[in-house]
């Protein structure tokens, strides 16, 4: 009779512990793996910059051509 009801306690721990670990998995995979919901873009209220319509500050001519600026075909 003792063999039985240790058997039954070892079984239940046994039970407990696998169906604590799919709970545990399914969580950590909705959460955080490739099952996660995507977050969806916000939209905020805040103003946007506004453009300045002043002109750049003029660069200084010092004769060497600027690589940055190519010329019209």
């Amino acid at each position: 009779m003792r063999r039985r009801v240790r058997d039954n306690v070892v079984g239940l721990g046994v039970g407990l512990v696998v169906i604590a670990g799919a709970i545990g998995l399914q969580t950590a995979y909705f959460v955080a793996g490739p099952g996660a919901p995507t977050p969806a873009p916000s939209s905020t209220d805040s103003p946007s910059p506004a453009a300045t319509d002043s002109p750049s500050p003029a660069a200084t001519d010092s004769g060497e051509p600027d690589p940055a600026v190519s010329p019209t075909p």
